[in-house]
């Protein structure tokens, strides 16, 4: 029982020693990267005079990404996640931009705003 006992223990010991912070591996971002994560279809449809809230994942995440949303071309919002009430119906282009440095990296949606 003690051999077992004396197992379970070096066998926790080991799995906790592999527990250790790996941030000090990661290389930090250089001043031109950013990354956008996201899975949304390039293709909704919300309701006009209804608050919309979309969110985007940029990474890094630490501020030194700027941000945009712009509906044909026009800026509607200068944060990575938008809270926005669309007031006309219609087909829009909506597009969301982050940029840090001089690299700017951009997704495009066909937007339909319903009655």
């Amino acid at each position: 029982m003690k051999s077992i006992k004396l197992l379970i223990f070096a066998a926790m010991a080991v799995m906790m020693a592999a527990c250790n912070d790996d941030s000090a591996d990661n290389p930090p971002f250089g001043p031109n990267e950013v990354y956008l994560y996201d899975n949304k279809s390039a293709t909704m449809a919300v309701s006009k005079d209804v608050e919309t809230t979309l969110e985007m994942i940029v990474s890094p995440a630490d501020g030194s990404t700027d941000c945009r949303w712009l509906l044909d071309g026009v800026v509607i919002g200068t944060e990575k996640n938008l809270a926005y009430t669309f007031t006309v119906a219609g087909a829009f282009q909506l597009r969301f931009e982050a940029t840090r440095g001089t690299r700017t990296i951009a997704k495009n949606f066909q937007l339909q705003v319903n009655n």
